[in-house]
């Protein structure tokens, strides 16, 4: 009967009754319906109730109790593996969908998720929150999987379109970043952040020209092969090397290879005037890739080497953090990033004095600058500070705890909560603790600027 949860033929030997699951409400998805042949004599009214009874906590997203009449159904109807294999997957689908896009919980919706796909289902509905939640959890391997599976069998990219670019450009398919950061500005004109990528990826495109790439365990390069094939060599090298060290700094390795692209000569340059960087940057990493500039051709000099450690730094917070690295203040991975450096200890500011009169932002406030909007001299104070602070949580107290510190904040702790639940003091405290040992007269009072 139309608009109802079921109907039932007349009664007889082939008695039939039809169930209809509600459509999907997060992506239309029609309704299923469902014959059950063969209804067993005296079984039609605990069976017409079982059904009704999942159909209708389904609709009203109440899993326990559609959990509870699923049982019943198995209960009357133990021997039919069709029938049941089929409402199971339904419920499954359901329960998942809960878990994600209800109750926010994307490890347990997985779980589900690939119970329900050890069933064989005949829908893909569920490849495309499966995707979106492995996408949460930085899991960028399961989220193109069961993400471009979606797409593949007539799906929408709605909703993660944008996502997907940004996973595709990592992955130096920028044919496939394009299709779906393009897809994206589709759904959503105004998104800034599908609209800087996809200028970055086409200006990137048309500097590199005829770049080519190599690859070593962990990483993969791309480079001018006609004038830069020495360099590239020598640059995966270091890299294995700061996979090594800096892994042993952070305990952490990525969990793929790390792409960098070496420009050559003033192509750099180029895309840093294009405001992809600030000019007087040595290489950047955008969330995806490392992008340096190398002025010798043949080699790499120690300053670039320098800046590959850095920058492979913040890919690997950014790894560590996941989607919670935007958390993560500036001053914290850049102070970690020059320490990971294998020159810093010949650098100027290892014994860092700041310039007469001038007292230092607080913790705070070094999180709330906009650094890229800073002239050359006033960033340079910035990364000192963040450099001396940084090297002295190392020193001072257990390496370990820098480590608990980002992931407290990737975990959405606010400032001085997550100093107190790491060093037992705020913020305010360690920078006045950090302050006296460089010489400071006077520290901060209170919330201070």
């Amino acid at each position: 009967m139309s608009g109802s949860l079921y109907a039932q033929a007349p009664a007889g030997p082939a008695s039939q009754m039809r169930l209809r699951i509600p459509g999907n409400p997060d992506n239309q998805r029609p309704e299923a319906v469902f014959e059950f042949d063969r209804i067993r004599p005296g079984h039609f009214d605990e069976l017409q109730q079982a059904v009704s009874g999942l159909g209708g906590a389904i609709r009203a997203r109440d899993i326990p109790s559609a959990r509870k009449h699923y049982a019943d159904v198995e209960r009357l109807y133990p021997d039919d593996p069709v029938l049941l294999g089929q409402l199971k997957s339904y419920l499954l689908l359901y329960e998942g969908m809960q878990l994600y896009f209800g109750e926010g919980k994307p490890a347990e919706a997985i779980r589900v998720f690939e119970r329900l796909d050890a069933l064989g289902p005949s829908f893909t509905d569920h490849l495309r929150p499966w995707g979106m939640a492995s996408l949460q959890l930085g899991d960028s391997y399961s989220a193109v999987k069961h993400l471009q599976a979606y797409v593949d069998r007539g799906g929408s990219s709605r909703g993660f379109a944008g996502a997907l670019g940004q996973v595709y450009h990592g992955r130096n398919r920028d044919d496939l970043a394009i299709r779906f950061l393009r897809e994206q500005l589709q759904y959503s004109p105004g998104d800034p952040g599908a609209r800087a990528l996809l200028s970055r990826i086409e200006s990137e495109q048309t500097i590199k020209g005829n770049y080519t790439g190599r690859e070593s365990e962990h990483f993969r390069v791309e480079f001018d092969g006609a004038v830069n094939l020495a360099a590239a060599y020598q640059l995966l090298q270091i890299m294995e090397q700061a996979w090594r060290e800096v892994g042993r700094l952070l305990d952490h390795t990525p969990r793929q290879k790390i792409s960098i692209i070496l420009f050559t000569g003033g192509s750099y340059r180029q895309l840093a005037a294009k405001g992809f960087a600030p000019d007087w940057s040595g290489g950047f990493w955008d969330g995806q890739k490392i992008r340096v500039p190398s002025e010798k051709a043949a080699s790499i000099d120690a300053a670039t080497r320098n800046t590959l450690y850095h920058e492979y730094v913040h890919a690997l917070i950014h790894d560590r953090a996941g989607t919670g690295y935007s958390r993560i203040p500036r001053w914290l991975h850049e102070g970690l990033a020059q320490l990971a450096e294998p020159d810093n200890s010949t650098w100027k500011w290892n014994n860092y004095r700041p310039p007469a009169g001038w007292i230092p932002p607080s913790i705070a406030m070094l999180g709330t600058i906009g650094w890229n909007f800073l002239g050359p001299e006033a960033a340079a104070q910035l990364y000192l500070q963040s450099f001396s602070l940084v090297k002295y949580m190392t020193t001072a107290y257990p390496r370990r705890n820098i480590l608990a510190l980002i992931d407290a904040f990737a975990a959405g702790a606010e400032l001085d909560a997550a100093f107190r639940q790491v060093y037992g003091i705020d913020s305010v405290e360690m920078h006045n603790r950090w302050w006296r040992t460089i010489g400071g007269a006077e520290g901060l009072k209170g919330r201070a600027n």
